[in-house]
């Protein structure tokens, strides 16, 4: 029967991730405090710690702290805080002994331009992400939800935007996804290969300027200008989409001339 404290300063992630969870990729400086108990066999680990300067598969990490225990072989996380890339991470949950994830998570701010998003024209901005992190440690799946007072896509300024996302691999999947285009709502569902660049999806637009949603969509105006309502489809990659527009447009022109309504 086992009953050690074990105090360290200044360690090696990767010998602590051996104990904790055999196969990750953690590196940096760890100072823990850690507790075993319980027959040599199947022991409890209760701990404290303090990373810093570290990565985990390869993502930076300037800093992590929290709780965890591990016993019969699952992993449970308590409260930790990371800092990485200027944002702020909480992750509390569980890992199984099959790998498998229960976690949530939120992280805030995001800038969103550090994402790599695949899309051949910028997208700024900062962001707020909560949900669940779920599937395996070799295959995870997040969904959460997204908010952010003001992103710009494509030189293009877009508010209250608020959304549903999974993504699960390279596949990232958006069932609702709603912003504001001056007094013009928009809502999109469809979703993205962030590998290939390959989109799908439908875009309802309310009294939105054409002119300024076409560019999302990596498309010119071609001279058309106006306030539309309507339905937008789009496939092909987000370098070149092939797009279908139905609908109203009004207080519009085709080339600078003027039209009351198409």
């Amino acid at each position: 029967e086992l009953h050690v404290s074990v105090v360290t300063k200044k360690a090696r992630a990767e010998n602590l991730v051996k104990l904790l969870s055999p196969g990750e990729k953690l590196t940096g400086n760890v100072d823990n405090q850690l507790i075993i108990t319980g027959p040599l066999a199947d022991y409890r680990l209760e701990g404290q710690l303090l990373l810093t300067d570290g990565s985990f598969r390869g993502q930076l990490i300037a800093k992590g702290e929290g709780k965890y225990v591990r016993e019969h072989g699952r992993l449970h996380l308590q409260d930790f805080t990371i800092a990485s890339l200027n944002t702020q991470i909480a992750v509390s949950g569980t890992m199984e002994p099959d790998k498998n994830l229960n976690l949530s998570v939120s992280a805030n701010p995001i800038d969103v331009e550090r994402l790599h998003l695949n899309l051949p024209y910028p997208v700024k901005g900062q962001a707020k992400f909560t949900g669940k992190l779920t599937g395996t440690t070799e295959h995870p799946i997040f969904n959460g939800e997204l908010f952010a007072s003001q992103l710009s896509i494509n030189h293009q300024e877009f508010t209250q935007i608020s959304g549903q996302v999974q993504l699960q691999g390279e596949q990232l999947d958006i069932p609702f996804f709603q912003f504001r285009q001056g007094s013009g709502l928009c809502t999109f569902r469809g979703g993205m290969d962030m590998a290939s660049g390959e989109i799908y999806g439908g875009l309802d637009v309310q009294e939105v300027q054409v002119e300024s949603i076409l560019p999302v969509f990596n498309v010119t105006d071609k001279g058309v200008t106006g306030r539309l309502k309507g339905h937008i489809r789009v496939a092909g990659t987000a370098k070149n989409p092939d797009i279908w527009l139905t609908g109203g447009l009004t207080q519009g022109s085709i080339k600078k001339y003027p039209l009351d309504y198409i």
